[in-house]
């Protein structure tokens, strides 16, 4: 009886092994924190809502409290149509940075424009926006200091 035991939770234990292995195996490496946040996002928001309430574009609004140094207001648009990027508009007065991230590409593009004495307010802002407040919410296997494999590329209007 006891060795029947045994022997049975041995098999049991090998296969829930060999399926663990097989999940960890298939299991997607993200090159960059912001392939990560679009990919997760993406899967989270498509997935459940039925055919005919697919999401196409899903924004998140940083509340006003939680925003600080004078910024106006933090939107982060997710694209899951054929244009698949995530895009945040951070806005302080006349002052705006606008960062994308296209799907695949490894390429942050920070377009600012406005008064210079901003930009690294408005920078700030964004990093608050959407990388800290991912850490905080989510284990990854990316850092605040290590956000991946990017090229960040900034434009000045």
């Amino acid at each position: 009886m006891k060795r029947s035991f045994v022997i049975g939770a041995t098999i049991i234990l090998a296969v829930a092994l060999i399926v663990m292995g097989v999940k960890i195996s298939q299991h997607t490496k993200y090159d960059n924190v912001f392939e990560e946040i679009y990919s997760i996002t993406k899967t989270q928001e498509t997935n459940i809502k039925s055919h005919e309430d697919k999401v196409y574009t899903y924004e998140v609004n940083v509340p006003k409290e939680e925003l600080s140094n004078g910024i106006d207001r933090t939107v982060t648009t997710f694209h899951f149509d054929d244009d698949e990027r995530l895009e945040t508009i951070v806005i302080k007065g006349d002052s705006q940075l606008v960062a994308s991230y296209k799907k695949g590409s490894n390429a942050l593009v920070l377009n600012f424009t406005g008064n210079e004495e901003d930009k690294n307010t408005l920078h700030d802002g964004f990093y608050n926006a959407v990388v800290v407040k991912w850490f905080n919410e989510r284990a990854s296997r990316f850092s605040p200091d290590d956000l991946g494999e990017l090229i960040i590329t900034e434009t000045t209007y």
